[in-house]
């Protein structure tokens, strides 16, 4: 069995650092595109991965980080930002990480800018340009959303409709992180649109919500020890009594065939 190549010690310290030193909330979107992907960039570092790690255990890490740098597992608005960000640079790298053409495009690329550029910076030529394709967005995306504004603009405001918050921190809008399970107004989820990618997020991030609060709730109201032993004695007994039950069946089939035969 493949050994899981996730670095715990590695999670640790790097949580550490991201909630207690104060970190530029524009880091994730506005780091400079001449720092090599060895750096801070480096998508399997923030991951955790190994650069030859399998999408099952790319998948898993992920799935780990995420519940560790959810916002809600956190105290304290600084706290909750700072985890925020790391959240959806996780997210990002993940998105990336996880489809097989945009892994295959980002290792290129790495290896093209090691290769063309022995002092570490970047040519100009192979600067990472911002693209909103990299959320999961294309051409088709904002003619949908244009189309639906313009159709419902009579009857719903405009602020009622919610792009991802990576979209917005993409050109540079500083904007909080927000769960959107937690709606701000009744009609949220109807009035909102959400592109195709902002919905498998919000997926994940819900399975990983309910993980969370699920957790707490073990770890509030503990079974005892007792109890425990009495349920795994009532399922003992039950599972023999239907294994008893089978046989005295099958034995009385039996003896009825038989029966038949002989007569």
């Amino acid at each position: 069995m493949t050994a899981m190549i996730f670095r715990h010690e590695k999670l640790h310290t790097d949580l550490f650092q991201y909630l207690w030193i104060p970190v530029s909330t524009t880091r994730l979107y506005n780091t400079a595109a001449s720092q090599p992907c060895t750096e801070q960039r480096d998508l399997y570092q923030t991951l955790g991965v190994e650069s030859s790690a399998t999408t099952k255990e790319i998948k898993a890490a992920y799935y780990e980080l995420s519940k560790i740098y959810h916002p809600d597992r956190h105290d304290g608005e600084q706290q909750k930002n700072l985890a925020a960000e790391k959240f959806l640079q996780v997210a990002e790298a993940y998105e990336v990480l996880s489809s097989d053409k945009k892994r295959k495009a980002y290792d290129k690329k790495c290896q093209e800018s090691w290769l063309q550029t022995p002092t570490g910076s970047w040519p100009t030529q192979m600067r990472v340009k911002k693209n909103f394709e990299d959320l999961g967005l294309d051409y088709k995306t904002f003619e949908d959303f244009q189309r639906s504004v313009n159709t419902r603009k009579q009857r719903t405001r405009h602020d009622h409709w919610q792009m991802p918050d990576e979209f917005f921190a993409h050109f540079g809008n500083p904007r909080e992180f927000t769960n959107t399970f937690r709606p701000r107004t009744p009609n949220y989820f109807s009035y909102s649109y959400k592109d195709p990618m902002q919905r498998q997020r919000e997926i994940r991030e819900w399975q990983i919500l309910k993980e969370i609060e699920e957790e707490k709730r073990k770890s509030k109201y503990k079974t005892p020890v007792f109890v425990v032993m009495e349920r795994e004695r009532r399922r003992r007994e039950l599972k023999e009594k239907r294994a008893t039950n089978i046989l005295l069946l099958v034995f009385g089939c039996l003896s009825i065939l038989t029966y038949i035969r002989l007569v």
